[in-house]
């Protein structure tokens, strides 16, 4: 046990009203959430100046802090284009976004969590009547759609043309490595074509 009494450090009086806020794994700063604020914004604890901004597309709801300081926050959402934002610590895109929700009511309270290990991330969306938990077991990667244009099918042994688009809600950082594999009877375990 301790003892003693509470002693205010420093103080600030910053505006808005915070909704959520966690911490950072090594307890320097807090990251907090709230109406008005079209971000999560970090604050350094020692002097409670702000030190960097996560820019999400609506009013940010909740916030949570994975162990290895990535971020994750929600928003309000009010044109359904994306609700659930994961940016690396310190970014300041997010890596990916995700919507989980067709609903923009207020989570509330803190809704958002990270496992114990980092590697997935939980989510309570839904309204005051139907509440979900939304698993997201790869919060780190972005959200891809892959179209293809192909014949039906194919003669063994003649030149096929197959052509295609990967997409992504994001534009992927530069130098990030894409890799086109072809798989078939002569190469069951994958040939690379890039």
């Amino acid at each position: 046990m301790s003892s003693g009494t509470p002693v205010i450090r420093v103080a600030a009086n910053e505006g808005g009203f915070y909704r959520d806020a966690a911490l950072t794994p090594d307890g320097q700063s807090v990251l907090v959430v709230g109406q008005g604020h079209r971000a999560v914004v970090e604050y350094r604890l020692a002097d409670l100046q702000e030190v960097h901004e996560y820019p999400v597309n609506s009013e940010s709801e909740t916030v949570s802090v994975a162990p290895d300081g990535t971020v994750a926050a929600t928003s309000l959402d009010t044109e359904n284009t994306g609700d659930t934002y994961v940016f690396p610590g310190g970014a300041d895109a997010p890596a990916s976004i995700r919507n989980l929700s067709d609903s923009w009511m207020p989570w509330g309270g803190h809704s958002t969590a990270w496992s114990a290990d980092g590697t997935k991330l939980f989510v309570f969306t839904g309204t005051t009547d139907f509440t979900q938990l939304q698993t997201v077991t790869e919060p780190r990667k972005y959200v891809t759609k892959l179209t293809v244009d192909a014949p039906a099918t194919g003669t063994r042994g003649k030149t096929l043309t197959v052509k295609g688009a990967l997409t992504a809600d994001l534009k992927l950082p530069a130098g990030t490595p894409l890799n086109v594999t072809r798989t078939d009877l002569l190469s069951p375990s994958g040939k690379s074509l890039v």
